[in-house]
């Protein structure tokens, strides 16, 4: 007689990062790699009342009573993992419907949990808008917003959070670069020079015989500012530095403002 469970559950994904690649390279390694998981994960998911469900390849399906238990046991597995150098997860968790027919699992918080694990940065976890109402006003846990995405299988976006602890940064074992942070930093050093070397651009350019006649008196020119750091994204941050330097400047009634594109026509001249 087929039996059928149907109940909602936060459902916890998990998944090793770079287990395929292992695997390819060393197939005694990765197999042992799965034992170490279930040893180290197994204790952890019953001190906080949750059930291991199955594992899927390399990956482990876990349900919970509340997204509350579903994520301090996360962020415990992540921390205590946080020591183990060959053994990094990304986490994904919902709060959805599942399904127990014949020792198997469907449904979808399944699904969904299965789709959020991959946007995890390693040692990361993620977790659906809905985990995320019910978890927001725990003071121990701060949500980020990451990303709305079209997940598939799913038929509306869903909003992606990020989750980490009030003690620090994300549980996360691969770091971000920190040559960003030291660029920021330094900015205002960069703009000072950025600034004296305009200056000293236009004296010349005032002081030149040809171009004397271009360039009106008390007048500067603002350049593009250039992006140091590795994220194409900052680009456009340049940009509105650009323009909200000649906005400013272009308020004193004591100044001429040239863009750059202006300031090198005029060279050409």
């Amino acid at each position: 007689m087929t039996t059928e469970e149907r109940r909602l559950a936060a459902i916890v994904f998990t998944d090793i990062c770079g287990f395929t690649e292992l695997m390819g390279r060393d197939e005694n390694k990765a197999m042992a790699l799965l034992e170490q998981q279930r040893a180290l994960l197994k204790p952890i998911i019953n001190n906080f009342n949750g059930e291991w469900l199955k594992e899927i390849g390399d990956g482990v399906l876990i349900s919970f009573q509340s997204a509350v238990k579903a994520v301090t046991c996360s962020l415990e597995i992540q921390r205590i993992l946080s020591h183990n150098s060959d053994l990094t997860l990304r986490i994904g968790i919902h709060i959805g419907d599942i399904i127990k027919k014949d020792g198997d699992v469907f449904g979808d918080g399944v699904n969904i949990a299965s789709r959020l694990e991959p946007l995890a940065e390693p040692g990361g976890i993620c977790v659906s808008e809905r985990v995320h109402e019910d978890i927001k006003n725990k003071p121990e846990i701060s949500t980020a917003f990451q990303e709305e995405q079209l997940l598939k299988g799913v038929d509306k976006p869903i909003k992606v959070y990020s989750i980490f602890t009030q003690m620090g940064s994300e549980p996360s074992i691969e770091k971000p670069t920190q040559e960003p942070r030291k660029i920021t930093s330094k900015m205002p050093f960069i703009i000072g020079g950025i600034l004296m070397g305009l200056l000293i651009t236009v004296f010349a350019l005032r002081n030149s015989g040809s171009d004397t006649t271009s360039i009106e008196g008390n007048s500067l020119a603002v350049f593009n500012f250039e992006n140091l750091s590795a994220e194409d994204e900052k680009d456009r941050t340049g940009q509105i530095l650009q323009e909200l330097v000649i906005t400013d400047l272009s308020g004193s009634n004591n100044l001429k403002i040239y863009s750059s594109q202006r300031l090198f026509d005029i060279q050409k001249q």
